[in-house]
């Protein structure tokens, strides 16, 4: 249709045919972004949505007047209103597809270097085997609750937790039995401590346990449940495992 157009003598052929295509990629570009939520942030899909509508309505409004409106198609031709609009129209979506896409890739760039960003960030935070916070976060969490427990006056406890004989499990079952060992373990003390409590893993087979509003006594019974809980089961090949 658009070739045909293109080549007719008529220009109210061409001009519907130029129009049709542009409705035609205006409604496919509207897809496209309304599709694209997880690529394109809220407020910026949006603002290109509305801008594609603006085109999209355009285009069909011309069409309708080519076509059915009592306005001759040789006014869209001379130096009027009508023609600037179109002509205006027309520019408006060349620069709104082109710059649409460069706004959308954009978003969508910046979208991932943030999530690769955070990404990287929970990796400091984290121990890679088994998920806890590492000695790094350690350090940055200290600082603040030692912070708040002089503002505040509250408790602050810390209990360390070393695995038994670690190195002969190893010795005996190998480090991949160690490592299923560790993330066991630390699986059952996340299970022994409140939510608000903080679990870390020290290094090799030491973990720490960060007991916010905890004094001594308390930090002391939660260290009991724990030794408890680890041992209450074995650990297949290892048998029982104690701290």
């Amino acid at each position: 249709l658009v070739v045909y157009g293109c080549f007719s003598n008529i220009y109210i052929v061409r001009a519907v045919a130029v129009s049709f295509f542009v409705l035609v990629s205006t409604l496919e570009y509207q897809l496209i972004v309304l599709s694209r939520k997880s690529d394109i942030e809220k407020r910026v899909r949006i603002i290109v949505a509305s801008c594609i509508s603006f085109a999209t309505f355009f285009q069909f409004v011309r069409i309708i007047l080519l076509l059915f409106g009592e306005i001759p198609a040789s006014a869209f031709m001379q130096p009027n209103v009508l023609t600037s609009m179109t002509f205006l129209g027309t520019i408006f979506y060349l620069v709104l597809w082109s710059g649409g896409i460069i706004i959308m890739d954009n978003s969508r760039i910046l979208q991932q270097v943030h999530a690769a960003n955070q990404r990287l960030k929970e990796m400091a935070m984290q121990d890679e085997l088994t998920g806890l916070f590492n000695r790094h976060s350690f350090n940055e969490n200290i600082r603040r609750e030692m912070d708040r427990q002089d503002r505040y006056r509250v408790h602050l406890s810390a209990i360390m937790i070393d695995i038994d004989h670690f190195k002969k499990v190893n010795d005996s079952y190998g480090h991949d039995t160690g490592d299923r060992i560790l993330v066991e373990v630390s699986g059952r003390i996340q299970s022994a401590i409140r939510e608000t409590d903080m679990l870390f893993r020290w290094g090799g087979e030491e973990f720490l346990v960060l007991v916010l509003n905890t004094g001594l006594l308390g930090a002391a019974a939660l260290a009991e449940k724990i030794r408890k809980v680890v041992c209450a089961l074995p650990i297949d090949p290892a048998g029982i495992v104690s701290v």
